[in-house]
């Protein structure tokens, strides 16, 4: 009885251990994606979030892409700048130099009081290729040109391939596409209850679409295999917990872009 009951326990042991290999090994090829840098940590879309994430080993470091009324490329996630900062108005309205002037720090601590909002090239000139990078063109109606600009400035860095571009707006993903063929793209979705998707929209979907980005709330096992059965590859988003992120490793999600990039990556 002693044997068996050894036996037993080696077993058991032996089998969580492998369950642990097999679910490490599955998390750390998950991609991990910064979420406007590292904002759980630093201000969103600044010099100083995005350092963070970096420092900390992201795989892709993301934000979002808005265009100046002189039409220059800047990172900011709102069309309006007084959520992040001491300024008001649009940022189709303001000036470079007008944005340059605003406090993108101090409204999240005092610590990064005086941090601006950075222009796209200058946070291609800070990481060059030593990074990559996942930029969601952001209400891109009221920006024309905003595709060809961004193209362009990727492009002059050399970049195409260190890049995931992304969007809600399929209109922009399709001028995305006719610039840069070659260019990885990923639709933006979002579920306010269980999510869904009929054969219908999937075949909908352009073939140029290489990612399905979901919020990551309502997700279930079987949508994450209809998906990636359909030939897509699943990202989602704001995933800041350790056990949702494991669960959502489990059923199959391949990417997750998260406030806090040190809690998912493993050291």
């Amino acid at each position: 009885m002693k044997k068996f009951s050894l036996l037993f326990v080696v077993v058991v042991v032996f089998v969580l251990l492998g369950y642990k290999f097999v679910a490490d090994n599955l998390e750390n090829n998950v991609v991990i994606i910064g979420h406007r840098g590292a904002m759980g940590y630093a201000p969103e879309n600044t010099l100083e979030s995005f350092k963070l994430a970096h420092e900390m080993g992201v795989d892709f470091l993301e934000f979002d892409v808005q265009m100046t009324k002189d039409g220059v490329l800047v990172a900011i996630h709102d069309t309006d700048v007084s959520r992040t900062t001491n300024g008001t108005g649009q940022i189709k309205d303001l000036t470079l130099e007008e944005l340059k002037q605003l406090d993108a720090g101090s409204k999240f601590n005092k610590k990064h009081a005086g941090a601006r909002i950075p222009t796209v090239r200058e946070i291609f000139e800070e990481f060059g290729d030593e990074t990559k990078y996942y930029i969601e063109t952001k209400s891109p109606q009221s920006y024309p040109g905003i595709e060809e600009k961004l193209i362009a400035l990727i492009n002059e860095f050399n970049l195409l391939d260190k890049v995931i571009l992304h969007s809600a707006n399929i209109e922009s993903l399709s001028k995305l596409h006719k610039l840069a063929p070659d260019a990885e793209l990923g639709l933006l979705l979002w579920y306010t209850e269980t999510a869904y998707i009929s054969d219908e929209e999937i075949d909908n979907i352009p073939e140029y679409i290489k990612y399905i980005i979901p919020n990551h709330d309502y997700l279930t096992e079987d949508y994450i295999k209809k998906v990636k059965e359909a030939g897509f590859s699943i990202h989602t988003y704001t995933v800041n917990e350790k056990e949702d992120f494991g669960r959502l490793v489990e059923m199959g999600v391949e990417g997750v872009i998260t406030n806090y990039p040190d809690i998912l990556i493993k050291e």
